[in-house]
């Protein structure tokens, strides 16, 4: 070690600055860049491309940060968070007083329908529960590790739609309307004492919690 080595500090990255929707702007980028033309025409002719799924994915999670961006003192969010080394990604991660919530924004046109163990887009079914159950089921692991807390993180889908109809309760995910998220969090019954809040949310804030091998 030499004299000047000795004054140098490695900071790690910091998570908390990660743009909502980054990820999909990304995508929805290069698809566009891949076939300009073809996009250009697609937009006016209002035919699902992926570059517009992806779109109007940033979109959403962009109206979620904004509204989550006014929970009260004492509330985390990170945005954008990616898990592993494969691409998974996770939308959101809030954590506060009510809990740790993975949120799974899902920006959408026509009509949803839910039951129990189906989520119905125009009536086709999706995968959008079981994935959100993923989520989740990634955050504990990670997070309980990292932070050192038994704690469990609850997968949420936050829908826009133009018409949502919740026939029952799902078991796999919380349902909530995307306009309605920051005040369905704040009505949480608390669970987490400040000092554990931000233990969870710097273990969160921490890259090397969601790169590493959960096992690791």
């Amino acid at each position: 070690m030499t004299d000047d080595d000795q004054y140098f500090v490695q900071f790690r990255r910091s998570l908390a600055g990660n743009k909502a929707g980054g990820g999909a702007r990304r995508k929805a980028n290069h698809e566009r860049a891949q076939a300009p033309v073809r996009t250009a025409l697609a937009r006016v002719l209002r035919v699902h491309t992926d570059e517009r799924a992806w779109r109007r994915g940033a979109d959403g999670e962009e109206r979620v940060a904004q509204s989550l961006s006014r929970l009260p003192h004492g509330w985390y969010v990170f945005h954008d968070l990616t898990v592993g080394s494969r691409g998974a990604n996770l939308d959101h991660v809030v954590i506060g007083p009510g809990g740790v919530f993975v949120l799974n924004t899902k920006n959408l046109t026509g009509n949803v329908w839910i039951a129990e163990r189906a989520f119905l887009h125009n009536g086709r079914k999706t995968n959008y529960l079981p994935a959100a159950k993923r989520e989740g089921q990634i955050a504990t692991q990670r997070l309980s590790r990292a932070a050192g807390l038994p704690i469990v993180a609850m997968p949420v889908l936050v829908v826009f739609a133009d018409r949502i109809t919740i026939k029952a309760p799902p078991a796999d995910a919380r349902i909530v309307e995307g306009v309605n998220i920051r005040r369905w969090l704040a009505r949480q019954a608390t669970v987490l004492a400040p000092d554990q809040a931000i233990a969870v949310a710097n273990a969160a804030d921490d890259p090397s919690t969601w790169i590493s091998r959960p096992d690791k």
